[in-house]
């Protein structure tokens, strides 16, 4: 009996001699009832210094006796939050164990609870000695800021600036599954909630792979964020103006800069291998469902969701949690009706499965996921069959009006730009059934709901928005608890047929004859361009504005919608940030047009050779004669035909639409649109004189009492004595079409023709594959218009006006961002995927004109000495 009791007292005093190893560090900590802190030493990796200390809080049995170490059967070393607090993460555990009645074996005696310190610049007077002059003197481990939730390397000892937090987990872990000492030990759990659960998430992924006779399981509960270990981010539209997203902490780019020095070689062998050794751990993911908060103090967590709830959501859709056998690595998803409150997250059930019972026995025994219904497709690892709805549906499986279904939670919170342009209404009644209609009412086949009231319409959703977790949607309808709609920057999305998203806009390098030349601040007194401008809320283009400005030095675009022109800067041009100018063109969403005070501006790079449209016009005159003295009747046919030249420096688009008269001598530049013709009732007598005339005006001079009755066809107006008359418009029309060049030019190639030439072939077809030819066509619309003038009592004048009204029409070369460029840049080299783009649109140097007459036919029916004038305008 004795020599046992000596034997435990060996045990015992090499455990409290590993234990209290390091120096005790003057501090003022609180003193936390159940507890005592505790020195550790920690070893120098580098071997440079022996005496490193770290300071703990360490539990004690229920009689306040300190722990026996051979009766020991679990460890859970608890980090503690940004506020620095392991006392309060020591009292809040330490109750949650007090909470655990299903199993008298799980006791302050069996279980181990520890909250290291990691001190850092905060702490200095309290949890160690400071003095102004030399800083720290101690040996106690001190952290720069958060750095050791990140596995930073410590500050002080200053002569030993090469402890990382996670080589103390290191040590931690190997300590407490050392055998001799801990011979009965089963499990370790490495636990951390918020910036604690930061620190366990990241060692997850990077910390050292060790042949533990002991499971370790890490418990991450409710982080602001999470490490990404891969370089895209689901809410992608974020990246662009957060240029430090994938900095260590959030991603792995520079990670030696951070300091670091643990687990260099793991993270310079790549992603994959950080995954590799992430999928080794068995990890306990516990959400509280009511924590919506955010700590971020700069964009990189919101590539990857709004809050902490849908940045977890968007994690594990990323990488799923897994569970094939509780014996081996073996993950599971905990939910608590909880809000960001670490003691309640503990003493729940989940939790204290999690910290205390789980693999007690080291049997592998572990209780199922905690929490239904579940909340997103794969997030249960490890069913609990009780509860499991095999038919179960995570998000709405319902049709609604216009056949729309649900098509996902999508982002609307990039700048300024809506995910849907129209706002169909924001009100209490707002349910999935009403906005779906609304839209479908209004022509649309996309909805979406926001913020609880809101429905918003559309027929395709913005390229700036990112389909994020569908819990990301979380608000209930205000018309309906029972569905969700939305959140804040967070549509609840429904369409018909497949969702379509608009490409993402591009700043386009050459516009015909001008080259992009910076995206602009707008002047602050008055405009920076000013010769002249417009604007088009709909049908706004590069191409558009090019074509207004053409002849004009510089054409900019801001606002997506409005287009100026000039020769000179009217103030000091300032060049601002390419990101500014992030807004796409209304009527071509895949090219940026400015941004709210910002000019996308543009630059003649050499004037345009004009080409010739020329126009043949053919009027033919048929007057037939019939005299009072004679029955015979005399017909001649009068054939005149005219030319006209017109320059066309452009024809690829008409914005803004220009008021054109169409006339018997005049061609106007506009798709081919036939007119339908209209014809009214001719009112004829037994000596009616019979006009017809290719124009769509005529008049006819009176008959002389000496001669013969006649119509001659001349002016634009119609005087007889008694005639009718059937004038017919021919109306000529111009349509283009793209023609290539058949050899590389000049401009294209900045001067390099000879480097062109040998592969002019590869470069032509590559840019007809690519470019897309949008001619669209002008619609004209006929106006039928009947007018009655008495002259007196007798006699009515019926005049037919016909009325051709114009749309705009846009005939641009815009290419196709999808279409590879891998042959040009191959056969081209030095030339890249952009270059080769710009050259396809330089090489569009010509346009192919054709034409085609339009007949529009009317009655005129004009009684004796009525003149009246027939015009057909568009």
């Amino acid at each position: 009996m004795h020599s046992i009791f000596c034997l435990l007292l060996v045990f015992l005093s090499q455990a409290l001699a590993q234990q209290y190893a390091g120096d005790k560090i003057n501090n003022s900590l609180p003193l936390v009832p159940g507890s005592e802190l505790v020195y550790f030493k920690i070893k120098d990796p580098a071997g440079r210094n022996g005496m490193l200390t770290l300071i703990n809080y360490q539990s004690l049995q229920q009689n306040q006796s300190q722990l026996d170490p051979t009766v020991l059967q679990r460890a859970v070393v608890v980090i503690h939050g940004l506020n620095q607090d392991p006392g309060t993460y020591m009292a809040t555990t330490l109750s949650a164990l007090s909470q655990q009645t299903s199993d008298p074996n799980v006791n302050f005696s069996s279980v181990a609870i520890m909250a290291p310190y990691f001190a850092n610049g905060d702490d200095k007077g309290t949890g160690y000695s400071w003095s102004t002059k030399d800083g720290s003197t101690s040996s106690a481990l001190v952290w720069k800021g958060s750095q050791w939730s990140a596995g930073g390397n410590n500050q002080y000892p200053k002569a030993n600036p090469t402890i990382s937090s996670f080589e103390v987990l290191d040590q931690l872990i190997k300590y407490f599954d050392n055998q001799t000492v801990f011979p009965n030990m089963k499990h370790i759990v490495i636990a951390g909630h918020s910036l604690g659960a930061q620190a366990v998430a990241r060692y997850t992924q990077i910390g050292n792979q060790f042949a533990t006779k002991s499971k370790v399981t890490y418990w991450i509960g409710n982080p602001n964020n999470f490490a990404w270990m891969s370089t895209d981010r689901p809410i992608s539209s974020k990246v662009q103006d957060c240029p430090t997203y994938d900095v260590y902490r959030d991603g792995y780019a520079n990670f030696t800069q951070y300091p670091m020095t643990y687990a260099t070689d793991l993270v310079a062998a790549g992603r994959s291998a950080i995954l590799a050794n992430f999928k080794t751990k068995s990890k306990v993911y516990a959400r509280g469902t009511q924590d919506f908060g955010d700590t971020s103090s700069n964009c990189n967590p919101f590539t990857t969701g709004a809050n902490r709830n849908e940045r977890f959501f968007n994690f594990i859709k990323q990488w799923p949690p897994s569970c094939t056998s509780t014996s081996g690595p073996c993950d599971t998803v905990d939910y608590v009706d909880a809000g960001h409150d670490a003691g309640t997250m503990f003493a729940a059930p989940a939790g204290r499965a999690r910290l205390f019972t789980d693999n007690f026995y080291g049997d592998n025994v572990i209780a199922p996921d905690f929490g239904y219904p579940r909340l997103q497709a794969g997030d249960d690892p490890l069913p609990d069959p009780k509860f499991v709805d095999p038919n179960r549906q995570y998000t709405d499986g319902n049709t609604y009006a216009g056949n729309m279904k649900y098509q996902g939670c999508w982002t609307d919170d990039y700048r300024d730009l809506r995910a849907l342009g129209s706002l169909a209404y924001d009100n209490s009644s707002n349910t999935v059934e009403l906005c779906t209609a609304a839209c479908s009412s209004q022509g649309f086949n996309m909805a979406g709901l926001e913020y609880g009231s809101q429905c918003w319409c559309g027929n395709s959703i913005s390229a700036y928005s990112a389909n994020t977790a569908d819990v990301g949607c979380s608000q209930k309808c205000s018309g309906n608890d029972k569905q969700k709609c939305g959140y804040s920057g967070r549509l609840s999305v429904y369409s018909s047929g497949s969702l379509v998203q608009n490409p993402k806009a591009q700043t386009s390098p050459i516009i015909k004859n001008y080259a992009y030349k910076a995206c602009m601040n707008e002047s602050t007194t008055g405009r920076l361009l000013d010769d002249k401008s417009f604007a088009d809320g709909t049908n706004m283009t590069l191409d558009g504005c090019m074509d207004y400005c053409q002849g004009y030095q510089y054409f900019a675009i801001t606002f997506a919608s409005q287009c100026f022109c000039g020769n000179s800067f009217l103030s000091v041009a300032n060049v601002t940030a390419e990101s500014d100018c992030y807004m796409p063109c209304t009527g071509d969403v895949s090219d940026l047009c400015g941004g709210p005070n910002k000019l996308s501006v543009y630059s003649m790079q050499y004037k345009l050779a004009v080409p010739t449209t020329t126009t043949t016009t053919t009027t033919t005159t048929i007057t037939t004669t019939t005299t009072t003295t004679s029955t015979t009747a005399t017909t001649s046919t009068t054939t005149t035909t005219t030319t006209t030249t017109t320059s066309s420096p452009r024809t690829m688009s008409t914005n803004p639409p220009p008021v054109v008269v169409i006339s018997t001598i005049r061609s106007t530049t506009s798709p081919i649109i036939p007119v339908v013709a209209t014809t009214l009732p001719t009112r004829s007598t037994a000596n009616s004189a019979i006009s017809t005339a290719r124009q769509t005006t005529a008049s006819t001079p009176a008959a002389n009492s000496n001669s013969a009755r006649s119509s001659v066809i001349t002016t634009r107006s119609i005087t007889t004595t008694r005639s009718t008359s059937q004038p017919t418009t021919m109306t000529t029309a111009t349509s283009s079409a793209i023609v290539w060049s058949t050899q590389c030019t000049a401009p294209c190639f900045a001067g390099s023709n000879a480097k062109c030439a040998p592969f002019q072939s590869q470069v032509l077809s590559f840019c007809k594959t690519k470019i897309k030819d949008r001619l669209t066509t002008m619609t004209l619309t006929t106006q039928v218009t009947t007018t009655k003038t008495k002259t007196d009592t007798r006699k009515t004048a019926t005049i037919t006006k016909v009325t051709a009204k114009a749309t705009p029409a846009t005939t641009t070369a815009s290419f196709n961002t999808k279409a590879t460029c891998a042959g040009a840049v191959t056969a081209l080299k030095g030339y890249s995927c952009a270059q080769v783009t710009s050259l396809c649109r330089c090489q569009v140097v010509q346009t192919r004109t054709t034409s085609k007459t339009v007949t529009v036919s009317s009655t005129i029916t004009v009684w004796p000495k009525a003149t009246k004038t027939v015009t057909v305008k568009a």
